[in-house]
């Protein structure tokens, strides 16, 4: 019984030897140089040229077959500009096998025929954009820019060169011997691709400190300082005042004056506005007139509330250039904006919230009148001049007074004060200061009534960061780095030495949360971990290789602009030729 079953074995194995020599055969007579009808060519034309290769449209177009087979969401592929992609990946893909042709890299016929009797077929996509493979469904067996298709005899499950001829002539228009030399090229690129990433390796030290950056985390409290809360409450802005501190800054003003004077024309009207933009055909983006309406109303109720101006007006407004400046316009000459905005700003009498809603083209606008200069040139120099002077004098005491009592506050807390006592006990000697503190039996009075106050610090908690993400705190200067001087601390209720810088003022922090992981819960994921990071480094490895290759050729490749251009919709004509 055992020897029968020794001759049965190798019968099989004799028998499984001769499909393979067979399958081999024809892949030898039908796949050899100048064998069968090639496909006729787009003469003296290339899709893509790289030095002295030139890709012709019909190779460029059988990638674009394999990448987007029929049936694919036209708009989708539209969206990501899937031709343009596959030129740039036939542009690397070219780079790449010249590169190899220096390496003395090669492909055996036996390697590609392996692959094509698979159905693996291999398309190149942009090194840098290999996420594309996922949304194309270019992966098999974790290989990217394999297109996976059946080339087997659907009645016995074996490959079938019929079938096989089949499937590359409708998928790429290509005959066989020509779509093998595009596969020779991409599997010569793939093996590139994997020599430059082996070149790159990870180190448990390495990763145990990824590791950490990455799963250690930290929660904030957070007290802001905002700058237009401290201008309008404490700094004292009346004619008096500023005529007082102009008196000893006369050259700050002067020079500010001769830069700016052009934004200060003789009947000019300062104001600031908050736009909800309506939607129409002139503003497709708009709001439903209801909605806006809504939303011009929500901001109005926040204004009658006691929130100041540009804090409304940065969060709300749709202006996006005004908006990051607390929808200041300027002094507004007539005739530079729509008629119905013209007419309510200038039909203002004083300075102040117009009672209405102004309604252009645009949508709705809430706007405040900060000045009305006079026709007069005289006056309205001497107008421009004391408005400069007071937007000077406003900067420099805010930014004096913020910043005082931000380390105030941060002094408190790092004796042991709580934040929020901190913040209370600091406001409240400040107030008396500037003679704002009230009595006690009219601040109890206030305590159980009023809402709390608009703009004024409080205590805010972060949520959970690590040292990899980004600033946990919004509204941050450039250069500032929050998640950093977050993990100096080391204990909660550890106060920050520095104050963080904002765009509209300061901030104190205070650790209230640190979890830091052991070598203990590195070691539990470490395999998956050092693979994660292996195949990100090798990747950026390989985007690296190319950019580098790409620059050294950069005056030798050029893209027929005809051939990546997306067609038009379905209805409109294309340029493409089938």
């Amino acid at each position: 019984m055992f020897g029968g079953g020794g001759t049965q074995k190798g019968l099989m194995s004799i028998v499984y030897g001769g499909i393979v020599f067979a399958i081999a055969m024809v892949f030898i007579v039908q796949f050899r140089p100048g064998s069968g009808q090639e496909t006729a060519s787009l003469t003296q034309q290339c899709a893509v040229t790289v030095r002295d290769r030139c890709v012709e449209p019909k190779e460029f177009l059988a990638s674009l077959g394999l990448a987007a087979p029929r049936g694919a969401d036209e708009n989708r592929l539209r969206a990501m500009g899937i031709r343009r992609q596959l030129a740039d990946g036939v542009v690397e893909r070219t780079l790449l096998v010249q590169d190899a042709k220096r390496l003395n890299i090669t492909v055996s016929e036996d390697e590609i025929n392996a692959e094509l009797v698979k159905g693996r077929f291999r398309v190149s996509l942009p090194q840098a954009r290999r996420d594309l493979a996922f949304y194309l469904r270019l992966q098999d067996e974790g290989a990217e820019g394999v297109r996976l298709l059946d080339v087997n005899n659907p009645d016995n499950g074996k490959f079938d060169y019929k079938v096989y001829s089949r499937v590359v002539r409708l998928t790429t228009n290509r005959s066989p011997s020509e779509f093998k030399e595009m596969q020779r090229e991409e599997i010569i690129a793939e093996r590139m691709r994997k020599l430059v990433a082996s070149r790159a390796s990870v180190t448990d030290a390495e990763a145990f400190d990824a590791f950490q950056r990455e799963k250690s985390s930290a929660k904030l409290e957070v007290v802001r300082l905002d700058r237009d809360y401290f201008a309008t409450k404490y700094v004292d802005v009346s004619p008096k005042s500023v005529e007082a501190w102009a008196k000893d800054h006369g050259k700050d003003i002067d020079e500010s004056w001769t830069a700016r004077k052009s934004s200060f024309p003789a009947g000019c009207v300062k104001a600031r506005h908050i736009l909800v933009q309506v939607q129409s055909t002139t503003v497709p983006q708009g709001h439903p007139r209801e909605e806006a309406q809504s939303l011009i109303e929500k901001a109005r109720t926040r204004l009658s509330k006691g929130e100041l101006f540009p804090v409304v007006a940065a969060s709300m407004s749709e202006d996006s250039a005004s908006a990051e400046k607390g929808g200041d316009l300027g002094c507004i000459a007539k005739g530079k904006y729509p008629q119905a905005f013209d007419d309510a700003v200038f039909a203002q009498k004083k300075p102040g919230l117009i009672d209405t809603v102004v309604e252009t083209n645009y949508g709705f606008h809430l706007v405040d009148v900060e000045l009305i200069v006079s026709d007069d040139a005289a006056k309205a120099e001497a107008q421009g001049r004391m408005q400069i002077a007071k937007e000077l004098m406003l900067s420099f005491e805010t930014e004096k007074l913020i910043s005082e009592t931000a380390k105030r506050i941060q002094e408190a807390a790092q004796k042991g004060t709580a934040l929020a006592q901190a913040i209370d006990t600091v406001l409240a000697q400040l107030d008396e200061e500037r003679g704002l503190s009230k009595k006690k039996d009219d601040k109890k009075k206030d305590d159980e009534e009023a809402p709390p106050e608009p703009g004024r610090p409080y205590v805010e908690t972060t949520a959970s960061f690590s040292l990899v993400d980004g600033n946990p705190i919004d509204g941050v200067m450039q250069g500032q780095n929050v998640v950093e001087m977050a993990f100096r601390l080391t204990k909660p209720g550890e106060v920050g030495s520095d104050l963080v810088r904002l765009k509209n003022g300061y901030a104190v922090i205070q650790l209230k949360e640190r979890k830091s992981v052991t070598r203990e819960d590195f070691d539990k994921e470490r395999n998956d971990y050092l693979s994660r990071m292996l195949y990100v480094k090798q990747h950026d490895l390989v985007v690296s290789y190319v950019e580098q290759l790409r620059k050294a050729a950069e005056k030798e490749i050029t893209i027929a602009e005809k051939w990546v251009q997306e067609p038009k919709r379905r209805g409109g004509d294309s340029d493409e030729e089938e």
